[in-house]
């Protein structure tokens, strides 16, 4: 017996990323969306944290501070790379759930470092 994955959304990025929602959850308890994406990016590196921030973003119409990417999976020789990613509803919620070093790995480089 063969199980496929439902695609719940699907959006291209540009002309050799695109990008599938497989699976997203309402976790009522913590008041967030989780969500497990794949991106196809054939002959493409592994897409970065930010860009898969603006297209989360972008896609369910919030700010990107309230996206968290907390897995970037990418299988060697594919092309493809699997990413769970958790939307709050809130800044408060997020900075009480997630652990700091997950809010530093996702934030902006523009900032100084010294």
């Amino acid at each position: 017996m063969s199980q496929s994955k439902k695609i719940v959304k699907t959006t291209k990025i540009d002309d050799k990323k695109i990008l599938f929602i497989e699976d997203e959850r309402l976790n009522k308890l913590i008041n967030r969306l989780e969500i497990v994406v794949r991106i196809e990016h054939v002959g493409e590196g592994t897409p970065s944290r930010e860009l898969v921030k603006d297209v989360l973003a972008k896609l369910y119409s919030i700010d990107k501070d309230l996206v968290v990417i907390r897995r970037i999976d990418t299988s060697y020789g594919r092309g493809s790379s699997k990413i769970l990613a958790r939307i709050y509803k809130d800044p408060e919620t997020l900075r009480k759930f997630e652990p700091e070093h997950i809010l530093k790995r996702g934030s902006s480089k523009t900032e100084s470092k010294g």
